[in-house]
């Protein structure tokens, strides 16, 4: 029985650089509860850092377990909720479909033309969409004038369609045949729902008649 004793002393175990908690390659056939110093400060292939090691597996088949090592303690507590992220997109959806019917003219008031979407916001979220719509008069008709825009009107009762685009808009021309406007807008409109889509307000005595399929797309973001 070994007895060592050194009040100014201590004893050098033996150094290996173990590559795994079941290496056979760094000592060969190493004995049963053979204890050496790992060098590794690996905590990868069962290793837990450089440390005392035993083998508590055999000499065939070895399993290097670091000496001392206690059990595992409870969880900490949570810590604090990290920074908002970036704002992103929420949803990106189509708004498709046929604007055919006829646009009255002498309007004194926004209307949608063709398929509308309907979007429920938050106070935070802004509301973007663009697209194209091709809209013309009857052969022979007189020209006339409008506006063309994104819109959104509030499903609560009473609310108007407004342009997204504020006082910002375009007057455009529309003459016998069908021609493309494209029309796009964004709005921070404020929580609430809304239904949004194409908007047309004809200022002239002609009614707009020649008009096709209009393709859109609809962005909700946090602002």
């Amino acid at each position: 029985m070994l007895d060592v004793s050194s009040g100014s002393k201590g004893i050098l175990l033996p150094r290996i650089a173990l590559v795994s908690s079941t290496d056979a390659v760094s000592i060969k056939g190493p004995a049963q509860y053979l204890i050496v110093y790992n060098t590794s400060a690996s905590n990868s292939n069962g290793l837990s850092g450089a440390g005392l090691y035993a083998n508590t597996g055999t000499a065939l088949l070895p399993t290097w377990q670091r000496v001392g090592t206690g059990a595992t303690g409870q969880q900490g507590a949570t810590g604090p909720q990290g920074p908002q992220g970036p704002s992103g997109i929420v949803t990106s959806r189509p708004i498709s479909g046929y604007a055919g019917a006829s646009i009255a003219p002498s309007s004194p008031v926004y209307v949608f033309v063709g398929p509308t979407a309907e979007v429920t916001l938050t106070a935070n979220q802004r509301l973007l969409l663009w697209g194209e719509v091709p809209l013309g008069l009857a052969t022979g008709s007189a020209p006339t004038i409008g506006y063309i825009g994104a819109g959104y009107q509030s499903t609560v009762a009473g609310s108007i369609i407004t342009n997204m685009a504020g006082g910002n808009f375009s007057i455009h021309s529309f003459k016998a045949g069908r021609n493309s406007y494209a029309f796009a807008g964004n709005v921070h409109p404020g929580a609430g729902t809304y239904t949004i889509g194409c908007i047309v307000k004809n200022l002239g005595i002609t009614p707009i008649t020649d008009n096709d399929y209009m393709n859109a797309i609809y962005m909700v973001v946090d602002n």
